[in-house]
């Protein structure tokens, strides 16, 4: 019973593992796997029960090393549904980070943004978007360097017949695309959804 109980905490450490993996490569992920990605998301989230189930049976025989189980398993699933992802992305934007910078320094010095790298917005002041994530059809998200902040505004329209208002329509029609939302990430830099 021994051998059982401590292959299932190594599941349990497993899973954690695999689940922070997840968060961090959310992104890529979704890009790659497209329709199939909630099929991932959500079987984390069942192999997750399945293994806080295990824990609760292993509580019986062994009380610790089952609370251990579930300890690992709950504190999993409780990330995952509320600060995983955020988490996640901000990790993954520090690994990118260095590249969105030598794209920005590229950008500033060319004048442009290669096609296949993202946009550039004229302004004044210049704005520059790089692909974070491409989407179906028109739809794409961006890691964004706007040095006012402009980008911010978006948010404080309410809802989508909101953002055809003149207040925002400047931050909006931004890179060509409608803009819609925007996050912060750190400094000048913010991610921002596009439709």
């Amino acid at each position: 019973m021994k051998v059982v109980t401590r292959s299932i905490l190594v599941l349990a450490i497993l899973w954690a593992v695999l689940l922070a993996l997840l968060f961090v490569f959310a992104t890529p992920l979704a890009e790659l796997l497209w329709i199939l990605y909630p099929v991932l998301h959500w079987g984390a989230v069942v192999a997750g029960v399945l293994v806080f189930g295990a824990g609760a049976v292993v509580v019986i025989r062994h009380r610790w090393s089952g609370i251990g189980i579930m300890a690992i398993t709950a504190l999993g699933l409780s990330f995952f549904f509320t600060a995983g992802f955020e988490l996640g992305r901000d990790a993954l934007f520090q690994l990118r980070k260095p590249r969105y910078e030598r794209l920005l320094a590229d950008a500033i010095r060319d004048g442009d943004v290669p096609g296949a790298e993202g946009y550039i917005d004229a302004g004044p002041p210049v704005r520059y978007a790089f692909y974070w994530q491409r989407g179906v059809i028109d739809n794409w998200v961006a890691v964004v360097y706007d040095p006012t902040g402009l980008v911010m505004s978006v948010n404080q329209a309410e809802g989508w017949h909101d953002l055809h208002d003149p207040r925002w329509s400047e931050a909006v029609r931004l890179f060509g695309g409608d803009l819609y939302k925007c996050e912060k990430l750190e400094g000048h830099w913010y991610i921002c959804w596009f439709t």
